[in-house]
């Protein structure tokens, strides 16, 4: 399933919103938190492969679901392993 995620397109009618977006979802917060933590990608290369058009949407969708900046979540995983 491909999905377009840009802020004018992501937020779904909520006809939409059901098992396999929120499956959906799910997969692309693993998949973000899988770059921030095992790879050294900037966080403009890991927002363009995971498909986000826009820079800002992924960092404020980034803090939407864990609560921090995509540099804040890297950051904390960076100093948890100290």
């Amino acid at each position: 399933m491909n999905i377009n995620k840009n802020s004018k397109y992501f937020h779904l009618p909520q006809c939409h919103k059901g098992t396999q977006w929120q499956s959906s979802i799910f997969f692309i917060v693993q998949d973000i938190n899988y770059y921030l933590k095992n790879t050294t990608k900037s966080i403009k290369e890991i927002a363009d492969t995971l498909g986000f058009d826009n820079l800002s949407f992924f960092g404020k969708y980034v803090k939407q679901h864990f609560g921090s900046s995509p540099r804040g979540v890297r950051d904390s995983i960076t100093n948890t392993a100290l």
